[in-house]
């Protein structure tokens, strides 16, 4: 939540406070009522998921004065990946599963995807769908001789995350 402070109690009849943002992606009330007696109030700020990280502005003003503090509003960050099973036969798959610490904006979220053995195989990319926090891909196996073990590793805007698949035969 927001906070309104005043340097002093509200008079008779309360404060009101009037209230802005200067972001799409931020929603608060245009005014609070700070009660008689009271030097503060907490307000509601909701935010929906953005694309690409933000600063917002929220003023709040009262007659005479205004102050301007900011909010920044971040796109949602690779917590996760993971595959179920963890391990397969050679020519077998498992599914991959990528968990954002948020929901996915616009678009969706892009997740570069990697691996490191050539019996195993992971799409270049996986999209998480706007309004999600998680997605699937498919990792695909090849028949093996001796058992591998393969590290799959995601990353989105400069967090890396990863698991391990391992293939016997």
């Amino acid at each position: 939540p927001g906070r309104v402070t005043l340097t002093k109690p509200a008079p008779a009849g309360g404060t009101n406070v009037n209230l802005s943002d200067s972001s799409a992606a931020v929603t608060i009330k245009s005014s609070v009522k700070i009660p008689a007696g009271a030097s503060e109030i907490a307000f509601l700020v909701s935010t929906i998921p953005v694309s690409t990280s933000l600063n917002a502005n929220i003023s709040a003003s009262i007659p005479g004065e205004a102050r301007v503090t900011v909010l920044f509003v971040k796109t949602a960050a690779l917590s996760s990946v993971s595959v179920t099973p963890v391990q397969v036969v050679g020519g077998g798959s498992s599914t991959g599963t990528i968990v954002l610490n948020g929901l996915a904006a616009g678009a969706g979220a892009v997740v570069n995807l990697t691996d490191n053995r050539a019996a195993v195989a992971v799409p270049g990319t996986v999209t998480v769908a706007s309004g999600a926090s998680q997605g699937t891909f498919l990792v695909t196996t090849l028949a093996v001789a001796t058992p591998t073990t393969a590290t799959i590793t995601a990353s989105r805007l400069g967090v890396t995350r990863t698991c391990t698949l391992s293939v016997v035969p």
